[in-house]
Formats: structure tokens, C-alpha cells, sequence
């Protein structure tokens, strides 16, 4: 039964989707562990240090990524479920299917 309901339209649709937000998820812990690191170094690094221009720059433009990162999860999301809705994957085949990516790991 279950390798039936992955060769099926509803599942491959909705582990299409579920990859798609797992990649935007991962891109926003990445970022914000750097953002994290590089906002700890500017915190530890005096104002009249030389390197400190440099560190507050990274530290802006990272935080500008996290907030980009932050958008395109949302918007990843938002597509995920208007996906599953179009589609016709209710609730219950959403629980199914998740189950069974789980029951693989």
C-alpha cells in the first residue's frame, strides 16, 4: 500500500512541497547561525579596533540575508499550502504522508 501512495499524484506533490520549505528552513538556520557568530565577534571586537568596519558590515549584510531568508521561508510555506490545497491533499493525507517520510528516516 504504501509504495502505491508514493507513486501517487497527492504524495509526490506534497513531497515536492515539503522539500522545497525543508530547503528554505535549512537556509535560514544556516544564515542565522552565521549572523549569530558573526553579531558574537562585533559584540567581542572593541569600536576602535581596525577589523571592526569590516565585522559591522559582514554582521549588517548577514542580517539583511536572515531577513531575506525569513521572506522566502514564509513565501515557501504560503506556496506549500496553496499547493496542498489546489491539489486536493486534505489534512488527513498531509498526516499519512508525513508519517511515512518519518517511518523512512
Amino acid at each position: 500500500i504504501e509504495a502505491k501512495l508514493k507513486k501517487s499524484i497527492g504524495y509526490q506533490i506534497f513531497d515536492r512541497g515539503q522539500a522545497g520549505v525543508r530547503g528554505a528552513t535549512g537556509r535560514v538556520g544556516g544564515v542565522r547561525k552565521s549572523f549569530d557568530s558573526k553579531s558574537a565577534e562585533l559584540a567581542r571586537t572593541s569600536t576602535t579596533d581596525p577589523a571592526y568596519a569590516a565585522i559591522k558590515a559582514d554582521a549588517d549584510q548577514l542580517e539583511k540575508d536572515l531577513d531575506q531568508a525569513e521572506k522566502d521561508f514564509d513565501k515557501a510555506k504560503s506556496d506549500f499550502e496553496a499547493e496542498m490545497k489546489a491539489s486536493g491533499v486534505n489534512d488527513n493525507m498531509r498526516e499519512l504522508y508525513t508519517s511515512m517520510q518519518t517511518k523512512r528516516k
